[in-house]
């Protein structure tokens, strides 16, 4: 696909375009982009713990990537080998007390090998080291990353509960540990020593943080306040992310986060960012083209409630901006990003939200092309093109088909979260193109997009 042929088609419908913002403008270098990740709860009452994408400003969720498949009781990420390992819980039905590497992409975790003692809070330093802790001894562990095998460091000299234990942004181990269950009794700081094991008391805070982490940015420790209360509890309280200064210390915000949330782990994404503006938050769309056969259009709202859109919308799915499609008449639209994969990176990731919105109720409806003007045609799609595609071609230029359908026709129906590794479709060095579209002949649709994401590494 030639950019000069798009650019020559795109069109402006004036009737519509009061209800966007104007094309233009360019996204930002998101080629090192901070992640939080966390994982639920895994208990015999909750199933499995579910690997979730945080807000690493305020930790609010994000997106849901997928169940780890084991009861997760600590978290962490190693920009050394660009991991994310996961310890088990001792009442792990299937591996116990075990050292699991998780899937940042899907979630599924796969077991790297027994502990050999009860292991909890996984953290690594600055040298790859790993360490953790044990509730055999309430000892420090040292872990090996390649087979899961843990050996004590030394006697802490602490008894402990409900703790988190992270180094900080300088390599210095802290231990943040409650003084009871309950979300009010307390904790206690102490710095460890890697070395030996010994626990040095440092101050107290007047709430629990449990296995948390320092974020990379700030330097504060960011810490759960509540344990799982139990199945059956009337109205379990809310979980908070509280946000610490260890030296001084002193609670500087509580942050509101998912429900039975267990671990967290920031961590600085290395992969390359192939889409500029991928969630629209330049308020333009800068970095994309726009291809109307019809009397159609897409555009950034900032919006539910869009002018001329009957259904109310489920608005952006992160941040303040979103992409919409509408069409005055019968059309076929298309919303087009043209990347490059670099050399030497061959694994290759796209992720995006999208609801599809099909006014008609009588979708899908595949005439087997986007094509508006013979046979009736009523869906939307997704597609990989090579870069010698036509903007609206679905033969042989297709390199991956990703969606062909809609979603429904219920106000407000949701976004749903999409995850493809096109690893095996795609070459380094060459250039593709990434297609929203859709065929329209009977009624509006209404194919909502948000952050959109291809990272190569």
């Amino acid at each position: 696909m030639k950019r000069m042929s798009i650019v020559g088609t795109m069109v402006s419908l004036l009737l519509l375009s009061i209800m966007y913002t104007a094309c233009g403008g360019g996204g930002s270098d998101d080629s090192k982009i901070l992640k939080l990740f966390g994982t639920t709860t895994g208990h015999i009452d909750l199933g499995v713990s579910i690997l979730v994408q945080l807000n690493p400003n305020n930790g609010a969720f994000m997106n849901t990537i997928g169940p780890v498949g084991y009861y997760v009781n600590g978290l962490e990420y190693d920009p050394g080998s660009d991991k994310l390992y996961g310890t088990t819980s001792t009442n792990d039905p299937t591996f116990a007390d075990g050292l699991i590497e998780i899937n940042m992409g899907t979630g599924a975790g796969v077991p790297i090998g027994p502990a050999g003692l009860k292991i909890n809070n996984p953290t690594v330093n600055s040298s790859g080291e790993m360490f953790g802790w044990t509730e055999d001894y309430d000892w420090l562990i040292s872990v090996d990353q390649s087979t899961g095998a843990a050996s004590t460091v030394g006697d802490s000299a602490i008894e402990t509960l409900g703790y988190g234990l992270a180094f900080d942004n300088d390599d210095n181990l802290y231990l943040v540990n409650a003084s009871g269950f309950d979300s009010t009794a307390g904790a206690s700081i102490y710095t460890i020593d890697t070395g030996t094991g010994l626990a040095t008391f440092t101050s107290t805070i007047p709430a629990l943080a449990h296995h948390g982490d320092f974020h990379p940015k700030t330097g504060l420790y960011w810490g759960i306040d509540q344990l799982y209360a139990g199945k059956g509890t009337v109205n379990p309280p809310d979980r908070n992310l509280l946000v610490i200064n260890v030296d001084t210390p002193e609670i500087l915000n509580s942050l509101p986060t998912v429900d039975n949330l267990h671990a967290i782990t920031f961590f600085y994404d290395t992969a390359t960012e192939l889409v500029s503006n991928g969630s629209f938050e330049t308020g333009d769309l800068g970095g994309w083209e726009v291809v109307d056969a019809g009397a159609g259009m897409f555009g950034v709202v900032d919006t539910p409630n869009v002018p001329g859109i009957t259904p109310t919308l489920a608005g952006p799915s992160d941040g303040d901006w979103y992409v919409v499609s509408t069409q005055g008449d019968p059309t076929t639209t298309g919303l087009f990003h043209f990347f490059t994969v670099p050399m030497g990176e061959d694994d290759i990731r796209l992720t995006f939200d999208m609801f599809v919105f099909d006014n008609s109720g009588v979708g899908p409806i595949n005439a087997g092309v986007l094509d508006h003007t013979g046979a009736t045609n009523q869906h939307a799609r997704v597609d990989i093109l090579s870069d010698a595609a036509g903007p609206f071609d679905t033969g042989g230029t297709v390199v991956r088909s990703l969606y062909l359908d809609v979603d429904g026709d219920t106000a407000v129906l949701p976004y749903k979260s999409y995850s493809f590794n096109l690893s095996g479709d795609l070459t380094p060095g060459e250039s593709y193109v990434l297609r929203f579209a859709l065929s329209v002949t009977e009624a509006p649709i209404y194919m909502g997009i948000d952050d959109v994401s291809i990272r190569s590494k």
